[in-house]
């Protein structure tokens, strides 16, 4: 899924690709085929994108798990009938685009409005699965952070990075906060040129209990340095990109099931979190959720 923030990181659904193809060697095979279906959409993003796709077993299936690009295509569904609704009756059909391998469509042609309520409606195969959302109302109005430049044990340059922002008041809030360095990649230095910054499980706050308080994530990170044609640390232009979003419940219970079940998954002593679901239909599942975006861009000085 593309987003035009780099916040979220929806590779997670491959885990729901894999998380259901165990190979099973039987005489007599039981399978409960499901289709996942993920949609998102917010005032703040240039598009309305749905991502649909089947679990399958693995047994029937060439995988070559040496490009897991190709095995997850083998899972996505293509020839659905995908429509969004609003609460107004405004509807609009969403194309599969192959090229982004989802359904989309711009904001542009179907405006996303704070605090309205809208519908997912998909048709697979004869099946109809539907689910409904409501875009939170209110975003926050500004983020604050504190960047202290430190020697890290490996005698490194190295930041500690703060980000805090107001709660909106009155309501229950769920927030989503995440940070990446945007780098100029002049000569194709960087194989990428935006490196996301994880909060890890500092990147879930809520307001429970601190209605219209000060919130704050924490978490330190390493500037983008490369060498030059003298084996000399340069130091590149580059931007810190600081992100909140304000999500509705479903979608940051997802967001922190994922990442509890990535740090957990080797741990026998612990059980793994259950992805929650608010599709409707027969053998449905997945997320349809709104949620508000706010970012700050400062650049990074080196000293």
């Amino acid at each position: 899924m593309e987003m035009k923030r780099y916040l979220l990181p929806f590779l997670l659904f491959g885990s729901w690709f894999w998380g259901c193809d165990d190979v099973v060697e039987t005489d007599i095979i039981q399978i409960d085929e499901k289709i996942f279906i993920l949609g998102l959409i917010s005032p703040e993003n240039d598009s309305i994108s749905v991502n649909i796709s089947r679990t399958l077993p693995s047994l029937g299936l060439e995988l070559s798990f040496d490009n897991p690009e190709d095995d997850a295509q083998q899972f996505i569904e293509r020839n659905a009938t995908v429509t969004i609704e609003s609460a107004s009756g405004n509807s609009m059909p969403l194309p599969f685009l192959d090229e982004e391998l989802q359904y989309a469509e711009s904001t542009e042609n179907f405006e996303i409005v704070p605090g309205e309520t809208y519908t997912l409606r998909v048709l697979v195969d004869g099946e109809s699965y539907s689910a409904q959302c409501t875009v939170p109302l209110e975003n926050i109005a500004s983020i604050q952070e504190q960047i202290r430049r430190v020697e890290s044990e490996f005698q490194s340059t190295e930041y500690d990075l703060d980000v805090g922002f107001n709660d909106v008041q009155n309501t229950d809030n769920f927030y989503l906060v995440g940070a990446l360095l945007d780098v100029e990649n002049q000569d194709d230095i960087f194989f990428n040129s935006t490196r996301g910054i994880s909060f890890e499980l500092e990147a879930f706050q809520t307001d429970n209990l601190r209605d219209g308080s000060s919130i704050v994530a924490s978490t330190s990170f390493f500037p983008a340095l490369f060498f030059d044609e003298n084996n000399e640390i340069q130091f590149p232009d580059q931007d810190l990109v600081m992100q909140v979003i304000n999500a509705e419940q479903v979608l940051f219970e997802l967001l922190r099931a994922d990442y509890l079940n990535d740090v957990n998954e080797d741990d026998p002593f612990i059980e793994l979190s259950i992805f929650p679901n608010n599709i409707t239909g027969e053998g449905g599942t997945g997320v349809f959720a709104g949620y508000r975006y706010f970012e700050k861009r400062i650049a990074l000085e080196e000293e």
